[in-house]
């Protein structure tokens, strides 16, 4: 079949006049316009598929009754003949709407354009069978033989048996003193009403449009069942399908035979030893019976009309026919049990393999880490192996079409890559000739933290973590298209993180030995791609000076809030012994060379308490007050102070006094007033542990 043009812009709609309907019915119209509109864009919708699964069960219908119409049309009566009309109603409506459903051709192009879909309809040959077998010649003679028409034509056929409930039996007509119990028919051609006989055979015609779903039958394969089985019970099936239509047909030809020295007498299937007729499925099984023996070579005995004969065979050429298909079906199926069981053992095998491996490394007392980098690596190869299987298969393709099979593939994927991306086409289409495709399943590690790395892979389908290298945080998780591990095929390094699939994933896998082949058929890349990774491993380098940077500076800006948070309690604490009558000496000094106050802070009160010995005791410190000066008396310091040489000595010279008199508030203590009673003191809690435990922080605010 040639490929369809698909003209996109014709694509086919809803027709206007629904739509405009659909509008007026608020928003339930309009869900049920994007109902209509989906199911003429997408030939996989739900509703397409219950249709199928409709016109499916509908030509199951037709296989297992239009053959019996055929051969015992006389027991069909009209109740039959409307579910009939329900089903050939139906197939004229998969005809009309099979015509409108998008297309999807063996290229993977959707058709949605009205002509498109209906020329792709009418050239697949199913699409002319299901339109033949729609059509529905078989109605005339219904209509003609119904009641009331100008005819006036019965379709019952003539002289019938009644049986009745005491055993006695009638013909042709009805006892209405008895109690009647069944019908029964001979089956003569003179009892036959022409109008059944031509409505039978012409409803024979819609077995034609079961064509396509009798390929589909034979073309499935059956859920939770290998394929050899399945292929089995379909043969099975198709024959007792055969012999199904066969014995029909045969039937049916005895009831054109006028003899009465015809087979189903002689056998007893028309009329029993008795003198009464068998029942209609008496009838059938005995004739399914002799026609299932015919087909496998046993022919059947006491015929003696000609036409018999001559079908007796054609049976037997057509038994030919089907018991070769039969066998060459056998034969297929015994070697792909062969091929299955070659699978099967190289699947036992390699299990034992691994089995042995870890016994052995549990014997030897392997670590556990080891033991799972072993077995991780062996089901790493084996995945590699599997994934050889296309490889093979294009292998044999001349090298042109191979090119073109690997650029389809995977040259996407390069020009994602940023260091193969301003490269020539050539150079390209190179590393594509070299990727080789693997599947792994979900779990599966793809590379561990600290192994050498020597390949680069791309994410075909699925998706990976990136873990740490405790395996306890995923850091990103990269889909499709992503890639990971580029630098390893430049240069030796080895992993800095952990990758494991996290669903059953496609890789493409670029290895380091066949990128090296290919810069020596390119020898002017090397330069490039030298200059490449040395830019890209300075911005990596300058990227982790910055990331450095940024974590002292947000160190230092948490360690400032710290002390002014310090700084705050401590002003606090000034306060409360304010208002409690006493006046600090130490945060009342005022600035000698500015006239200005001198704002308190808590690096200052620390430097006075670290100065005066702060410890208790009275104890000097060992902070003079030049050092005072020169650790906190640059403008601009922290707390907004600005405190001169000549002030921090005289305030030193006071705290030195005030430390040396004995508080009663115990070791650590800071006296609040120059001249007040010993009571009048407050306890300023120290900042952090000792006073030489802030040593380091002040130079560090300091500093800042």
């Amino acid at each position: 079949m040639a490929l369809l043009h698909v003209d996109h812009t014709r694509a086919a709609q809803p027709p206007r006049f629904l739509v405009k309907l659909l509008q007026l019915l608020g928003p339930t119209g309009y869900r049920a316009q994007a109902w209509l509109s989906e199911l003429f864009h997408n030939p996989f919708a739900p509703a397409w598929k219950s249709w199928d699964r409709l016109t499916w069960a509908m030509d199951i219908y037709y296989v297992l009754v239009i053959p019996p119409t055929l051969a015992f049309m006389c027991d069909f009566t009209s109740s039959y003949m409307f579910s009939y009309l329900f089903f050939d109603t139906l197939s004229l409506l998969r005809v009309f709407l099979n015509t409108l459903r998008p297309k999807v051709n063996k290229f993977g192009q959707l058709i949605t354009d009205a002509k498109g879909k209906r020329d792709f309809y009418f050239k697949n040959g199913a699409g002319w069978c299901e339109l033949i077998g729609a059509i529905p010649i078989d109605w005339i003679p219904l209509f003609v033989g119904l009641p009331g028409n100008l005819l006036h034509v019965s379709m019952a056929c003539q002289n019938p048996y009644y049986l009745y409930a005491d055993g006695s039996m009638t013909q042709g007509v009805v006892d209405a003193s008895k109690s009647l119990v069944d019908r029964r028919f001979v089956y003569h051609l003179d009892n036959i009403p022409p109008d059944l006989l031509l409505y039978s055979i012409l409803r024979v015609l819609r077995l034609v449009s079961t064509v396509g779903t009798v390929k589909w039958a034979l073309q499935a394969k059956i859920p939770w069942l290998s394929s050899p089985i399945s292929r089995l019970i379909k043969n099975l099936i198709m024959s007792l399908f055969l012999t199904h239509i066969d014995s029909c047909v045969f039937f049916f030809l005895e009831t054109m035979v006028m003899s009465e020295k015809r087979w189903i007498n002689e056998i007893g299937a028309s009329v029993d030893k008795f003198g009464v007729p068998q029942t209609v499925w008496v009838r059938y099984l005995i004739n399914y019976f002799y026609c299932q023996r015919s087909l496998f070579f046993i022919p059947r005995e006491t015929m003696h009309v000609p036409a018999e004969i001559i079908y007796q065979c054609c049976e037997a050429l057509f038994a030919a026919c089907l018991y070769g298909s039969i066998l060459g079906n056998l034969s297929q199926i015994v070697r792909s049990f062969d091929s299955q069981a070659t699978l099967d053992k190289a699947e036992r095998h390699r299990k034992v393999t691994k089995r042995f491996l870890s016994k052995y490394m549990i014997a030897k007392e392997f670590p556990v880490p080891l033991q799972e980098k072993v077995l991780n690596h062996e089901e790493f190869e084996w995945v590699h192996k599997r994934g050889m299987d296309t490889e093979r298969i294009f292998h044999a393709f001349p090298k042109s079409l191979r090119l073109e099979v690997c650029v389809h593939l995977y040259y996407a994927l390069i020009c994602e890559v940023p260091l193969f991306k301003d490269t020539d086409d050539v150079f390209k289409v190179a590393l594509c000739e070299k990727i080789s495709l693997i599947s792994a399943q979900r779990g599966f590690y793809v590379a561990k933290a600290g192994d050498v790395g020597n390949e680069m892979y791309f994410i075909r389908a699925g998706a990976v973590n990136v873990l740490t290298k405790d395996e306890s945080k995923v850091i990103v998780t990269l889909g499709q298209g992503a890639f990971f591990g580029e630098i390893s095929i430049f240069q030796e390094c080895r992993r800095t993180a952990t990758v494991r699939t996290a669903c059953d994933t496609e890789l493409c896998v670029l290895k380091k030995s066949d990128f090296d082949e290919i810069l020596q058929a390119y020898p002017s890349m090397v330069a490039v791609f030298r200059q490449a990774v040395a830019e890209r491993e300075e911005r990596d380098a300058q990227r982790r000076r910055d990331e450095e940077a940024s974590a002292a500076l947000k160190a230092k800006e948490a360690e400032i809030a710290r002390l002014e948070q310090q700084d705050r309690m401590l002003q606090q604490l000034r306060a409360k012994g304010s208002s409690s009558g006493g006046s600090s000496a130490i945060a009342g000094g005022r600035n000698t060379a500015g006239g200005s106050t001198m704002a308190s802070g808590s690096l200052w009160k620390v430097g006075i308490a670290r100065a005066t010995g702060g410890s208790g005791g009275g104890k000097p410190g060992r902070w003079t007050a030049s050092q005072l000066a020169t650790r906190f008396g640059s403008a601009g310091g922290l707390g907004g102070s600005l405190v001169n040489h000549a002030d921090l000595g005289a305030v030193a010279s006071q705290s030195r006094e005030m430390g040396s008199d004995e508080g009663s508030g115990g070791g650590g203590g800071e006296r609040s007033g120059h001249g007040g009673p010993r009571g009048d003191t407050h306890h300023v809690p120290p900042v952090q542990g000792r006073g030489e435990d802030m040593e380091p922080i002040l130079e560090s605010a300091s500093t800042t």
